[in-house]
């Protein structure tokens, strides 16, 4: 679900829609989508269903407080009992302890509970490289990322501006992969109003 500011002409949902006809494999995709991540390519060769939880996690650093576990924006999850007794688990932390940045993030919460060991949740994550965000960026992120999500970015026309930037990037680069320039190395031009 989204809201009126996500979903209105020219917002964040238009810019993430229009990335699903740009990408590769990605069309069908649709029904299984958040608002903030855009899809390059489809990312399902890298979920496993053994586990119950396949995810993206990105770190980021402020340079005096240490560092931070972000949600990479992409996850599969596997339903069964084990699943649901985790989120319950989760949900109840983040009632229990509601001032907690740590336990917004689902990442950190798997990272750092022994409770979620102890449920049997199997989590398995992914290489940052192909699910990459705002938060941990790399040179080679068209060329590798199956999806990229705006995360690091709290206000939301900074986020579409940002989105929309990498969006234009990537049909530059489908483009010049198709082309004869498919070795040419393309500089990232953001995020430009999402500050790391």
């Amino acid at each position: 679900m989204v809201d009126e500011s996500r979903a209105s002409p020219g917002s964040i949902l238009e810019v993430l829609l229009q990335s699903f006809k740009s990408g590769e494999g990605t069309q069908r995709l649709l029904n299984h989508l958040d608002a903030d991540v855009l899809w390059l390519r489809s990312p399902f060769l890298h979920f496993n269903p053994v586990y119950e939880l396949t995810i993206s996690c990105n770190f980021s650093s402020d340079g005096q407080s240490g560092g931070y576990m972000h949600d990479g924006g992409i996850f599969y999850l596997k339903a069964n009992i084990i699943s649901f007794e985790f989120f319950k688990y989760w949900k109840l932390t983040n009632i229990l302890y509601p001032n907690s940045l740590d336990e917004d993030s689902l990442c950190t919460t798997i990272m750092q509970s022994e409770d979620v060991k102890a449920l049997g949740f199997r989590v398995k994550l992914v290489n940052s490289t192909y699910f990459g965000g705002f938060c941990q960026l790399n040179k080679d992120m068209l060329r590798e990322a199956y999806t990229i999500h705006a995360n690091c970015c709290n206000d939301l026309r900074s986020k579409v501006h940002d989105m929309r930037i990498v969006l234009d990037d990537w049909i530059r680069f489908r483009n010049r992969v198709s082309g004869d320039n498919a070795s040419d190395k393309m500089a990232l031009r953001w995020p430009q109003k999402c500050l790391r």
